[in-house]
């Protein structure tokens, strides 16, 4: 499972490795991280400076993925949680540098060549990377299915995916000695 920009990273493995990758399932990500004439759904370069100048705040504040979530930008104990987990993993110059290395990320060209099951997820109204990105993927891997979550909180950690992991499934069982069914998904499509 890839999420966020594991997405793609895990998109490259199942191409590289398919006799090492059962199955593959995309939670929130995306093909490009910054927008192009045919990828309308990436971050413009207005957006991306403006993140990168604000990473040294967040980092400070816990503003930057609860930035989107609202809720929790409220939630003054979740933001001062948030602030020292960010600071615990990073410091602000490497995050910014994590974040430069990750706006080259762009794998529209190894998508139709994705030869493994794969599963789609993305919230609706996710705020972090526009639902359009889950649908370009679902669109140009061949075969993929792609299901949708109405949530629309953006957090860490595995409260992000409980409301998409009630519907996964699997449609077929493996076969003796085999690869494993593909993943799919229950519930409605958008």
């Amino acid at each position: 499972m890839g999420i966020s920009e594991g997405g793609p990273l895990s998109i490259v493995f199942a191409c590289t490795y398919p006799e090492r990758t059962l199955a593959l399932i995309a939670y929130g990500s995306y093909a490009r991280w910054l927008a192009d004439v045919d990828y309308p759904w990436g971050r413009s370069p207005e957006e991306f400076a403006s993140f990168l100048a604000g990473i040294e705040r967040a980092w400070n504040t816990g503003e930057w993925w609860i930035q989107h979530n609202p809720s929790a930008l409220a939630d003054e104990r979740y933001r001062s949680w948030w602030a020292r987990y960010l600071r615990a993993s990073a410091s602000p110059g490497m995050a910014a540098a994590l974040v430069k290395m990750n706006s080259q990320i762009d794998i529209r060209d190894v998508l139709p060549g994705v030869p493994v099951p794969t599963l789609i997820l993305h919230r609706t109204k996710e705020q972090w990377f526009d639902v359009g990105n889950a649908r370009y993927l679902a669109r140009r891997i061949p075969g993929a299915s792609w299901s949708s979550c109405l949530a629309s909180i953006t957090c860490p950690g595995s409260a992000m995916l409980r409301p998409c992991c009630g519907k996964l499934s699997c449609s077929s069982p493996a076969p003796a000695g085999g690869r494993g069914g593909r993943p799919s998904a229950s519930g409605p499509r958008r």
